[in-house]
């Protein structure tokens, strides 16, 4: 009974003391999956449903989030105590489409393309881009929202024609047959803005728990990660492939796709100005973005 009420103790202790991350359950998450393993006190928790996992950041239960910009962006101008603290990947979304392929967004002039949710990332980013390209998306655009599992399905039994998923869940129904990869969001991007860098998916933290995060020590390992998957691709997913619920296969033919390379600090500062220069988007809080 000792020794039961023992390990109870520790555990509790190590749950209290362990530093949460909560990430998404995709590829663009291995980077911190390498890093937890040089860090003993970061625990990366993955999740599939993003409204829970942002919940438990707003609510300060947990104090790092790997989220797309613009949901970090949307919490920071309702006044959350909220920063970005680094960007390491890009590549990550594309437009799939049934039955032919498109190049450009004046294609689906009439059409109904879907997205994840209402506000999400790729959804704002993916209606500047068209209204770049001159679609006005209230009255030539039709709009619907799935989860990427319902796009996919929905797509196979011909209900769904254009959706915008990461590539993770696009390589699940792509076959160069029925279903094409349409275009690379990141390459319609750059070739609107002549701009090779747009924030995409973000580490985010709580400012009021700076202090109890070692966020120099979690970039260093971050940028470590990154030159291992780069360098050993398939030794990383021979470690942490089980981690995820994506089959290997899959996860490999996605890292062929993603690109890592992290940007931070003043650096990430600079190339937001920039991003905001080319876009024409609003800037949140200058706060958002400090390195104090």
């Amino acid at each position: 009974m000792k020794a039961f009420l023992v390990f109870v103790i520790i555990l509790s202790a190590s749950s209290l003391f362990a530093l949460t991350v909560m990430a998404p359950d995709n590829p663009s998450s291995l980077p911190l999956l390498i890093a937890a393993d040089h860090i003993p006190e970061l625990e990366v928790k993955l999740f599939s449903n993003h409204t829970q996992a942002h919940s438990l950041f707003l609510s300060g239960k947990v104090p790092l989030l790997l989220t797309g910009y613009a949901v970090g962006e949307s919490f920071a101008q309702r006044d959350v105590p909220i920063k970005i603290a680094a960007s390491w990947v890009s590549g990550l979304n594309y437009l799939v489409s049934a039955d032919t392929s498109v190049s450009s967004f004046t294609e689906l002039e009439g059409e109904k393309i879907y997205f994840p949710f209402k506000g999400s990332p790729i959804e704002k980013m993916s209606l500047w881009l068209a209204e770049q390209e001159g679609i006005n998306v209230e009255k030539e655009l039709e709009i619907g929202y799935l989860p990427f599992i319902s796009m996919q399905e929905m797509m196979r039994q011909g209900s769904v024609k254009h959706a915008v998923m990461p590539v993770s869940s696009a390589l699940q129904i792509v076959d160069n047959e029925k279903y094409f990869f349409s275009f690379n969001l990141d390459k319609k991007w750059q070739e609107i803005t002549d701009s090779d860098f747009y924030p995409q998916l973000c580490l985010f933290y709580d400012p009021r728990q700076k202090d109890g995060i070692p966020l120099e020590l979690i970039i260093a390992e971050l940028a470590n990660a990154l030159e291992l998957i780069n360098k050993n691709p398939q030794m990383v997913l021979n470690r942490y492939s089980s981690k995820l619920s994506y089959s290997p296969i899959i996860i490999n033919r996605t890292l062929q796709y993603l690109q890592f390379d992290i940007v931070s600090g003043k650096e990430l500062q600079d190339k937001m100005e920039i991003y905001f220069e080319k876009s024409g988007i609003s800037k949140p809080p200058r706060s958002f973005y400090s390195t104090d």
